[in-house]
C-alpha cells in the first residue's frame, strides 16, 4: 500500500488514477533543489514557508513541485519560473538549509 504522510494524508500519486493528474519538473537545473533524503521536509523548509518569495507577478511557488519534483494538475501555485524568481527560490532554499538544526541537514 502507499505511503501516508503526516496525520494519514496520502501523497499524490499512489493511485493510478492520480498518476494522470500529475506534473514533473523534469528541469535538470533544479536537481540542486531537491530535498535530499536526509532531509526532514517539514522542519527545514515547511516552517519557512511564508517566507517563501513570490513570482514578479505575485504567485506563490509550489515548494512541492520544485523541492519533490512532482505536483497535482489542479495546483494553482507558480510552476515556471523566471531566472529572476529562480534566484529569489534558490536563496529561499539555501537560506532555509542554513537555518535548519544540524542533525536534520
Amino acid at each position: 500500500m502507499g505511503r501516508k504522510g503526516r496525520n494519514g494524508k496520502r501523497f499524490p500519486g499512489q493511485d493510478k488514477q492520480d498518476k494522470q493528474d500529475l506534473i514533473y519538473d523534469n528541469d535538470k537545473s533544479h536537481q540542486g533543489w531537491r530535498a535530499k533524503e536526509n532531509e526532514n521536509f517539514a522542519k527545514v523548509f515547511y516552517k519557512h514557508q511564508s517566507e517563501c518569495p513570490t513570482t514578479a507577478d505575485s504567485k506563490l511557488i509550489c515548494m512541492k513541485f520544485f523541492l519533490h519534483g512532482v505536483c497535482t494538475k489542479d495546483c494553482t501555485r507558480a510552476h515556471s519560473l523566471s531566472a529572476d524568481d529562480s534566484k529569489k527560490f534558490e536563496s529561499f532554499i539555501n537560506s532555509c538549509r542554513e537555518k535548519a538544526p544540524k542533525q536534520d541537514v
